[in-house]
């Protein structure tokens, strides 16, 4: 009798994509919050600057990866008032 063997999954070669924790969600937060306070313009290079020089191991390197991530969290890019 023949049995069906099931096909084994091809893995997707490349780099695993980075997961951030509930935690590195909201020191992006935070920080982005504390930028506007300081009334600075928060960019993706001033903020991703800002996180790696308070925390030395944030998994984010990339500010494509980082610009992924923030839109991700639902910020979006929007005019502001002068």
């Amino acid at each position: 009798m023949n049995t069906i063997q099931p096909k084994a999954l091809r893995k997707i070669p490349g780099r695993p994509s980075i997961q951030l924790s509930e935690e590195a969600d909201d020191e992006i937060r935070f920080q982005f919050h504390l930028l506007l306070a300081e009334k600075i313009y928060p960019t993706i290079a001033i903020l991703l600057e800002r996180l790696l020089s308070a925390h030395k191991d944030f998994p984010v390197r990339s500010e494509t990866t980082f610009r992924r991530h923030i839109h991700r969290l639902g910020f979006t890019y929007q005019m502001t008032s002068k």
